[in-house]
Formats: C-alpha cells, structure tokens, sequence
C-alpha cells in the first residue's frame, strides 16, 4: 500500500515500516547500522538493512520505496577524496540523479542521516553524508530527525553521538511520524555535531563536483562510457550546483 501524505493505517496501528541504508568502506558504518536498526525493532512494525547498491539494484524506480517503507535511516562516510563507499555509490547515484532531474520519487518517505568521518580529513568531513541528506529532501523526502555528524577523534567520542542519534530516531518513531508534507524536522544546514547543533557548512567545490562525477561514472560502469554519462549530467547541472556550492551556508 503506498505511502500517503499522512501516516499510513499500519503505521498508525503497529508503528512505522524502517529501512536502514548503509554505505560502509571498512565495515564500521555496517556495524553501526545493524546495531542500530536492533534497537529500532521494539518502535517498528518492521525493520531491513541493506548496502546501498543492494537496495539501488532491488529498485528499477526510487518510488517504489514508499510502497514498502515509511522512513529511511541512512549510516555512511566518506571514503577516498570524498566518494561515497564502494557499497553506496549506485543509491546515491540514483537519488542524486532524481533530485537534479526535478523528480520527486521520494515524497511520503522520511529520512534521517548519520554520517560517520573524521574532521582530520578537513576538505571532505562528511561530504558523502551531507549531499545524502541533502538529495534525499530534494528527492521528496521529509528529515525527520537533525544529521548527526560523528567526528572520530574529535571532542566527543563517537559513541555518544551514534547513541545520541539512535535516541532522537527511536523517540521519532515511538511516537509515531508526523505527516511527511510537515515541514522538516532540522535544516540540512543545521545538523548535531560534536555537541553542537547549526554549525555553519561549507562545501570544498571541487571535491563535492569530483564526488558526483565519480558517484555517476562508477554507477553507469565505468571506462569511457561512465566518464562521457558523468560529463553529460554535470554539463546540464552545472550552473546550479555551481552556485549551490559557492553558497555560504552559515
């Protein structure tokens, strides 16, 4: 039964239906997912995890999700000079492609984004995980719950704001979601950060571009083909990421 603006009967009765996506290079954010979606059993009615290109390559069409599921939670990072894990490109790929594309397969759904990285490596901290949580909305997704930004090795300990993430989810859920037209429950612009909430975001231009070349040209198989698919959809993009990336989000 498709997802409606409102919260469905099944929801309403047995909680809602989860999906936890993870993106996940050295196995970390797998963990946490799973960790994550034991805890989020006892809200929900129903409870999946899966990779990212393992939920890209079950779906022919992102709109499919909300016959199935009333909200996602995401886990991912960044991996290499700010590309989506090797397990996740193919999801962001496709939710990327609709948001740029104007679609909007994702309306009904809600979403919620933790994003796991280091701020050591300061010109991609978090790039994946933000233009996740940044698409999903453009994609027609409600933000149910703030992106919580772990930062490993920085003044809090990454268990506290994975645990912090876990609570405001859960509470989100036991309740019940509000109707997916309400507005979102944070700006993308003002996730909960090392104890910290609206810290201003700036993006590094020519990584977030490298990422999403790189994102499509491994999602449409590489070599010669994916590079020439990859500088098609930025050619049409271009002057709106541009300025969206030149933005001072603060």
């Amino acid at each position: 039964m498709p997802v409606s603006a409102t919260p469905s009967t099944k929801q309403a009765m047995d909680g809602p239906r989860l999906l936890v996506v993870f993106g996940s290079e050295s196995g970390t954010c797998q963990m946490v997912a799973n960790a994550a979606a034991k805890e989020f059993k006892a809200v929900c009615a129903s409870v999946e995890v899966l990779e990212g290109n393992e939920l890209a390559h079950e779906v022919e069409d992102l709109g499919e999700l909300k016959e199935k599921y009333d909200a996602l939670v995401v886990v991912t990072s960044s991996f290499g000079e700010g590309d989506p894990p090797s397990n996740y490109g193919a999801f962001l790929a496709a939710v990327m492609s609709a948001a740029k594309e104007g679609a909007k397969p994702l309306a009904g759904l809600q979403h919620a984004v933790l994003g796991e990285g280091s701020s050591v490596y300061r010109d991609t901290f978090q790039n994946c995980p933000r233009l996740t949580d940044k698409y999903l909305e453009e994609a027609g997704s409600r933000r149910f719950v703030a992106r919580h930004e772990t930062d490993v090795g920085g003044e809090e300990d990454e268990g506290v704001n994975r645990k912090l993430f876990r609570e405001a989810v859960a509470a989100v859920l036991k309740k019940g979601l509000p109707a997916a037209s309400a507005a979102p429950a944070a700006a993308w612009a003002s996730p909960r950060a090392a104890g910290k909430t609206g810290r201003p975001l700036r993006f590094d231009v020519v990584t977030a571009l490298k990422m999403q070349f790189n994102t499509i040209e491994v999602a449409a198989g590489g070599g010669g083909g994916g590079r020439r698919a990859a500088r098609s959809k930025l050619v049409r993009w271009g002057a709106a990421e541009w300025r969206f990336f030149l933005h001072d989000l603060a």
